[in-house]
């Protein structure tokens, strides 16, 4: 959980999970939820499972119209939420397990109850009313986050690997002492990590072209600026992969999510379909609705 604590620390709450060039709420995650809330009657009881900085929330135009419930095992996601939505109530992963009687009548979740174990899936679903509505965005194995975030994992696996920042950075001191663009030395040690350089994806790619420009203008930065650099470029890959490492694992296959609802009693009228952003060719996610039997 600290290193929940530290991301939501370190994250803006009010940047959307998934944004257009603008920096707005993508228009196909607004219209899921929308769909979702559309017929749900005003100060109906809300769960919102794993719900980090509130983004469920945030994507509806009238939240504050119903009785929010926001549960996250940070207790800085919480408070973060209840900044923005100071009405709803806080749900720690303890309360979670708490409840004696089912009351929650819409049961809600964007890429967080995949993060909780079994035991904390179950306490969620038990909060549901029978009949009462499940509805989340789940990551999609195999879709186009996790085939992203698996092949970025596998590119800084092998810079870190390689101790490439490391490696340039000492680079980088001997062109300044030796006043010489070491440019084939450099293309050495990218060599090593048998990537193709043109195929380099955000974070990697980010180290190559901060390196190259830092190495063919050696003598124009302090050494001190120049070693925080590749000490926080490292630093910055090491929380990349271990996130990018996590969203892989909790992946659901269409099989995993029917397993997880069923075990919930999420059976009539559950529709499990694939997620689709007008940007890309491959699902972002599952789309997931419900009822509890």
């Amino acid at each position: 959980m600290q290193a929940w604590d530290s991301y939501w620390q370190n994250n803006n709450p009010n940047t959307p999970v998934f944004s257009n060039h603008l920096g707005q709420s993508r228009v196909e995650i607004c219209d899921f939820w929308a769909s979702v809330f559309e017929n749900l009657a005003e100060k109906a009881v809300v769960l919102d499972v794993a719900c980090g900085a509130g983004a469920v929330f945030d994507a509806i135009k009238n939240a504050n119209a119903y009785t929010l419930y926001a549960h996250d095992g940070s207790p800085i996601a919480r408070s973060k939420v209840l900044k923005k939505y100071p009405h709803a109530s806080e749900v720690s992963n303890e309360r979670l397990l708490q409840y004696k009687k089912p009351f929650i009548e819409q049961l809600v979740s964007q890429f967080g109850i995949e993060y909780l174990d079994d035991e904390h899936v179950q306490g969620a679903f038990d909060t549901l009313l029978p009949g009462g509505n499940f509805a989340a965005l789940v990551h999609k194995k195999s879709g186009y986050i996790y085939n992203k975030y698996k092949a970025e994992g596998e590119q800084i696996q092998s810079l870190l690997q390689y101790d490439v920042c490391a490696r340039l950075g000492e680079l980088h001191e001997r062109s300044a002492r030796l006043q010489e663009t070491l440019t084939n030395e450099a293309k050495g040690i990218w060599a090593q990590t048998g990537l193709n350089l043109s195929d380099l994806l955000t974070g990697p790619e980010a180290l190559y072209a901060g390196s190259t420009q830092l190495l063919s203008n050696y003598n124009k930065y302090t050494m001190g600026d120049v070693r925080n650099w590749f000490s926080g470029m490292q630093k910055q890959l090491q929380a990349a992969l271990d996130n990018m490492m996590e969203i892989v694992s909790v992946a659901k296959s269409e099989d995993d999510v029917k397993h997880m609802c069923f075990l919930g009693g999420i059976k009539d009228n559950l529709a499990i379909q694939p997620l689709y952003i007008s940007s890309q060719n491959e699902p972002v996610a599952w789309s997931v609705r419900g009822k509890k039997c």
